[in-house]
């Protein structure tokens, strides 16, 4: 059960920046925006059909809500030492690209745990080694045992650090989601 989180947070997300920024980016923006992306008639307007999807429109959409800094138009005169600086929605659309950027292109590069540790080569080495049949009982070459030690030690490794990982991500995620709105 705990391992449909991961994808279930994330995939609300890519929904977020795919459909509502993107949207966002196209109803706020100018004409030129709108023909860039050259969405369906129903896809813009106040009554839209939210099932247009375009991840480039909802990155283009963070990317500018990135320049976003405090200034007169924030109230904020040049004499204030936040003049200038990021405003929470330039902040909070940084992070959210960056978690759209690790779960869409980062997470699924990631190299397979079972073929990195080498746990997938020793699976075929002793199917090779058992006349096509698996082995997993102590009755093993000692290659075959030293390729299985090494592959679980590793395996582990890989599997901690890719756990490690995805837990600090949904957490980043978690403390973003006052920002998941259009």
């Amino acid at each position: 059960m705990g391992n449909r989180f991961l994808p279930c947070l994330f995939n609300e997300l890519v929904d977020f920046v795919e459909i509502e920024s993107a949207w966002s980016h196209i109803a706020w923006g100018d004409k030129e925006a709108r023909a860039k992306y050259d969405p369906p008639f129903w896809a813009s307007g106040w009554w839209r059909w939210r099932v247009w999807r375009c991840p480039q429109a909802g990155l283009d959409h963070l990317d500018w809500a990135v320049t976003l800094t405090m200034g007169s138009d924030w109230g904020v005169e040049e004499t204030d030492p936040n003049y200038g600086k990021p405003t929470r929605q330039a902040e909070r659309a940084k992070e959210i690209k960056e978690l759209y950027t690790w779960w869409t292109v980062t997470y699924r590069a990631r190299p397979d745990a079972y073929d990195a540790s080498g746990w997938t080569d020793y699976c075929e080495a002793s199917r090779i080694a058992n006349g096509g049949k698996l082995n997993f009982s102590s009755d093993r070459s000692p290659e075959l045992e030293e390729m299985s030690n090494k592959s679980h030690v590793l395996l582990q490794e890989i599997e901690t650090a890719y756990e490690a990982e995805d837990e600090a991500m949904m957490i980043r995620l978690i403390k973003a989601r006052d920002s998941l709105w259009t």
